[in-house]
């Protein structure tokens, strides 16, 4: 088993400090994450996200664990199998295929950053089909400090069911 930090289990609301506590928002940027509510904020979110889905990037974490029969505990999980239930269990409450933005909440030091890093890698692998701009344009984009947010991240509609057929249909 692994060893898992508590954290304070203070409550929240609707997406967590969305309009308060961290200065001006991004109204483009839906962050959210599964232990706002215990999965509750996820579900709440859902149908603004389906009115909007066209025009928001969605972004929720994962890495502070919860049990529903205890509403109160909370501890730091970064384990590869908390990150496949979490990235599992998502999606169906936000009512989406895909989430365009999903990163680790809180870090556990117990846990060795390369596993954590590993898991969160094979969920790109299992979703990425070009690494093309990693080649051309992330280096050139580091070197300077300058982030890089990739034109069409969602693949042009590949990865939200548009297409079918990588190689046939882009």
């Amino acid at each position: 088993m692994c060893g898992h930090m508590p954290v304070n289990a203070g409550s929240t609301s609707g997406t967590w400090s969305i309009s308060a506590a961290y200065g001006q928002t991004d109204e483009a940027l839906i962050d959210t994450a599964d232990m706002y509510g215990v999965g509750a904020n996820e579900e709440f979110l859902a149908p603004f996200v389906a009115a909007h889905r066209d025009e928001i990037i969605l972004a929720t974490k994962f890495g502070i664990g919860y049990r529903a029969d205890d509403p109160a505990y909370r501890a730091i999980r970064n384990d590869p199998g908390y990150l496949r239930t979490a990235v599992e269990a998502s999606p169906p409450r936000l009512n989406v295929e895909v989430i365009g933005l999903y990163y680790m909440h809180r870090r556990d030091p117990v846990i060795p950053l390369a596993e954590s890093v590993g898991a969160m890698a094979e969920l790109v692998r299992a979703s990425l089909f070009s690494r093309d701009v990693e080649r051309s344009v992330v280096g050139a984009a580091a070197e300077p400090g300058v982030a890089f947010v990739p034109y069409s991240p969602l693949g042009g509609g590949f990865l939200t069911g548009s297409f079918s057929d990588a190689d046939k249909e882009l």
